[in-house]
């Protein structure tokens, strides 16, 4: 089953009046809420889900992102939006804590490596 660039699903999540693709508008907001309402949250949009590509959709979200044993759980990728964000977006965010670890405007390339290998390990670590 592929759910990547799925024709059906994108075609509807453009459209404004399809009832799919409103439903997928809401389905993406699950990221926006706390990770221990996700669960319920998920099985909420399940219950509307307005046709079988929605079903399809969701099978995959929940074996991979939903489920107790999947890859990716909601603790890692569903957090209430902070009420005062320092900047707008994660990427943003990351490149301002990244530059911050440097104090000339074209650092070493072992600092470079350092920096980054520092910055996985404290990632994975805040993961596990």
């Amino acid at each position: 089953m592929s759910i990547v660039g799925e024709p059906s699903l994108i075609i509807s999540y453009m459209d404004n009046s399809n009832e799919l693709g409103k439903w997928l508008k809401m389905f993406f907001g699950l990221a926006f809420i706390s990770s221990e309402e996700v669960v319920d949250a998920f099985h909420e949009l399940i219950s509307i889900c307005p046709n079988d590509d929605g079903f399809i959709f969701s099978d995959y979200i929940l074996h991979n992102f939903i489920e107790n044993t999947c890859q990716f759980p909601p603790n890692i990728w569903a957090e209430i939006p902070s009420p005062n964000p320092r900047t707008t977006n994660a990427a943003e965010s990351f490149r301002r804590t990244y530059n911050l670890q440097f104090y000339s405007p074209h650092p070493h390339v072992h600092a470079v490596v350092s920096v980054l290998i520092e910055t996985q390990t404290e990632t994975l670590t805040k993961m596990k």
